[in-house]
């Protein structure tokens, strides 16, 4: 289970991607702009997704973390269940 909840950790956080061109100096000139006019602008947007994702990521954690408990005690009470219905059938026989 910590396999899957590190790689939805990891796919809920979000990265700028480098900015590739086949034409020179275009990525260049892309990056360059970039940094001037929208990397403060857009980090605070990133780090903003990533907080929301991480919240999500730790709300299914906890949910999972809940369903596996309920899933023991269903185990459990069918367990006592099974074993009330035995004695009180051992104690019509015995009547």
């Amino acid at each position: 289970m910590s396999n899957n909840n590190d790689w939805l950790y990891e796919q809920s956080q979000i990265t700028e991607r480098p900015f590739k061109s086949s034409i020179p100096l275009v990525a260049w000139l892309r990056t360059r702009w970039n940094n001037i006019a929208a990397r403060w602008y857009v980090q605070n947007l990133f780090d903003q997704q990533n907080r929301f994702n991480a919240t999500l990521v730790n709300q299914i954690r906890n949910q999972d973390e809940r369903l596996v408990a309920q899933d023991r005690d269903i185990v459990r009470l069918t367990k006592t269940v099974a074993e009330l219905e035995m004695k009180i059938k051992q104690m019509t026989n015995d009547s």
